[in-house]
């Protein structure tokens, strides 16, 4: 911890003990019962210029921590949100063991002179389903610019300008330490501004900016690029953000009613020259701890393959990922490593054995995040962890010691959104959008046009902008290699196609090497009912009777897992049927009439051809007639 860190607290301690001294005189009982917070605002540091420089939050009375957790929040309505730091307990007067726990410290730094307001909410450790949570009485106050001082807002554009893209920076820790600001739409910035006005003010150790692309880029990209998303709903946010992002506004209107708004198995989008992906990837259930096969039951549904199974089906994807040529490669990956960074202490698994099978000439970025990336867990820690868990951070980029991959600060990723996400105060638990429910709000684009944006979360949109980025390069790179390029050069098919195997149910989870895919071309279209199948597999009775391995809350309940015998199964049980219903395919699409004309002139190609090219020829037929037989 800084010495100017160490000073500012000891000064909050202090203040901290004269407060609740004047509290117990004047308001004894708000002193001693229900939970209440101080603002103080009267901290100058020499350097800062704004005052305060540093605003300290104190939460009295909070309830025991295995219980709850507080919210602390920061707003600037249209100009700025950020999370407070909580930085440890304030002391208080010895007093009898039936006193209140001591206060929570928390502290933030202004970033520029206005009105803000303060929101703190009181929310459980372990919330099921959609927390209603009522925000404590909002307070108000003002930040002011020191005179003397050149005006920070001055600054922040001219930096915005100067910094490099993020994909230009070829530190391993680039996003390691993921610290910022949210700045709104009514403080204006040219440079990295998302669809909404809002735009990411990097901190100066991360000393990078993140470019956003739009239609005109996507026209641009001369060769295949593919950004694959391997994670669980919360990644699958960033994924609709690609999706939203790479769509025109009638190809993406019925979004929110497609099949690949909640696909629990595989999923892509293509359009131009660019493929995004989403692979469903529950890491966190990777074990390899153990040989013992057996089948892990969540409540009475079968949840997966028990043992070293489902670790296995992960191998096999990621080894389908690279099988094929290398032009078919993604050019960037991000995958969820599942656990909390310090879980791989526990060695469930090693996520060496996933970066050391990386093609040695692949050329990509592999992403990696873990268990922080969360709305849920979001700013829950002390300052303390927080610095532990970027010190960890660092000690895993050590240990893939990998060029290629770039390791994310989930913490710092999920922090600062709470306030502008899909629900707002009343479910900031849930607030960051990364379970998606579809927005339709206008926005203009670089020409001015009216556009509609369908998914709205700040979090998912700029994360899939930095994986833009690293797929297609720097903007500047990108338009100078279009421009050297002969005119028309540049074939990017402008149709949309997507493909999905989706099954009905989340359970049992479904990594499955080489699906059978159903593809459409054209927008995307509401989900047909008979467009998603499979059902959940049932634990037998004699399964609720095993010991509960661990139990958590999901959004609709509390999960209770099993490792249940495969003798409890009728013999020959498999977990999860992969046999996805075809529905709506390219052959559809094209029609009868269309395959009849297709076959006549392929035979007329094969007399003119000859002998020697049927082979050859006959190979193209069939990946005609069956689009559907490809790699990921």
């Amino acid at each position: 911890m800084t010495t100017n860190r160490l000073s500012s607290l000891a000064s909050a301690m202090t203040i901290a003990v004269v407060s609740f001294l004047v509290c117990i005189l004047s308001q004894p009982a708000a002193c001693t019962q229900e939970s209440f917070y101080w603002l103080r605002t009267h901290i100058d540091l020499p350097e800062s210029p704004v005052y305060p420089s540093q605003v300290l939050i104190e939460i009295h009375n909070p309830k025991p921590p295995k219980d709850t957790w507080y919210s602390v929040t920061i707003v600037s309505e249209n100009r700025y949100s950020g999370v407070a730091a909580l930085l440890g307990r304030a002391p208080r007067p010895s007093a009898s063991a039936n006193a209140p726990n001591e206060p929570l410290l928390y502290s933030w730094t202004p970033p520029f002179g206005g009105r803000y307001q303060v929101i703190v909410h009181e929310l459980p450790q372990e919330p099921v389903g959609r927390v209603v949570t009522v925000p404590f009485p909002t307070e108000y106050f003002y930040v002011t610019n020191k005179p003397g001082f050149l005006g920070p807002w001055g600054l922040i554009i001219d930096r915005m300008k100067m910094l490099p893209p993020c994909q230009n920076v070829n530190r391993m820790d680039v996003y390691t330490a993921w610290d910022g600001s949210w700045i709104g739409p009514g403080m204006v910035s040219p440079e990295g501004t998302l669809r909404n006005g809002w735009f990411f003010l990097p901190s100066e150790q991360m000393d990078c900016k993140i470019e956003t692309f739009h239609e005109e880029d996507f026209k641009l990209v001369h060769d295949q690029r593919g950004i694959y998303i391997l994670g669980n709903s919360k990644e699958r946010g960033i994924f609709l953000s690609l999706v939203d992002i790479l769509l025109d506004d009638e190809e993406k209107n019925e979004i929110e009613d497609s099949v690949i708004s909640k696909c629990w198995g595989r999923a892509f989008v293509q359009k131009y020259n660019l493929k995004v992906l989403y692979q469903d990837w529950r890491s966190n259930n990777f074990d390899t701890r153990s040989n013992i096969s057996t089948v892990v039951c969540h409540n009475e549904k079968v949840a997966r393959e028990g043992g070293p199974l489902f670790f296995d089906s992960g191998m096999k994807v990621w080894d389908e990922i690279f099988r094929g040529e290398r032009a078919t490669w993604p050019s960037v990956i991000l995958m969820s490593t599942g656990n909390d960074i310090f879980g791989f202490e526990s060695k469930t698994y090693d996520i060496n054995q996933f970066v050391m099978r990386l093609p040695p000439d692949w050329r990509g970025t592999l992403f990696l995040t873990d268990g922080a990336f969360s709305a849920r867990l979001a700013g829950r820690g002390y300052a303390s962890d927080y610095e532990a868990y970027r010190a960890r951070l660092n000690e895993l980029t050590a240990i893939t010691n990998d060029p290629r991959v770039r390791w994310l600060d989930g913490m710092g990723l999920s922090k600062e959104m709470r306030m502008y996400g899909e629900d707002g105060p009343e479910q900031t638990t849930i607030s960051q959008h990364f379970h998606t429910s579809a927005c339709n709000l206008p926005y203009r684009d670089a020409n001015g046009n009216v556009k509609s944006m369908r998914i709205c979360s700040n979090v998912t949109e700029n994360i899939a902008q930095l994986l833009i980025g690293h797929a297609l390069g720097s903007k500047a790179a990108l338009r100078a290699k279009a421009n050297e390029l002969p005119p028309n050069s540049i074939r990017a098919p402008t149709q949309v196609m997507h493909c999905h195997n989706c099954p009905a149910d989340l359970l049992p989870f479904h990594i499955t090497p080489y699906p059978e895919m159903s593809c459409s071309v054209g927008p995307l279209h509401a989900l047909a009912s008979n467009e998603m199948a499979g059902e959940p597999q049932t634990c037998p009775e004699q399964c609720m009777e095993v010991e509960v391995k661990r139990k958590f809350g999901s959004q609709t309940d509390q999960i209770y897992e099993r490792h249940c015998p495969y003798e409890f199964f009728p013999e020959g049980f498999q977990v999860g049927n992969q046999a996805m219903k075809k529905t709506r395919s390219i052959d559809d699409d094209i029609g009868f009439a269309g395959h009849l004309v297709w076959l006549f002139n392929a035979i007329l190609l094969f007399t003119l051809l000859g002998y020697q090219h049927r082979a050859k020829l006959r190979s193209h037929v069939v990946k005609f007639l069956d689009p559907t037989r490809s790699n990921v």
